[in-house]
């Protein structure tokens, strides 16, 4: 499925987003909670100019990246906490 984000990527670049969609799309049911597949695909739509679409996958990207960021803080404070029960 990474080969099909790679692909997707190399067609925004190239300024062929229509044919990025396709790819975007399929590799976004399986893991929809990756960050930046959400994010390529709302660039790919706004380069189609599907505005409300853009938005829709910018809001997803925005929520799964703040959920990313506060269980890497929750990850950080776990491990502190076990650091300084094991300091004497």
């Amino acid at each position: 499925m990474s080969a099909r984000v790679d692909r997707a990527r190399s067609l925004v670049r190239l300024d062929r987003p229509a044919e990025a969609v396709s790819d975007l799309e399929l590799r976004k049911r399986p893991i929809r909670r990756e960050p930046s597949t959400h994010f390529l695909l709302a660039q790919t739509y706004r380069a189609l100019g599907k505005t409300e679409e853009a938005q829709t996958e910018m809001k997803r990207f925005s929520e799964l990246e703040e959920s990313a960021r506060a269980a890497k803080a929750e990850r950080a404070k776990q491990v502190l906490e076990e650091k300084n029960k094991e300091q004497p």
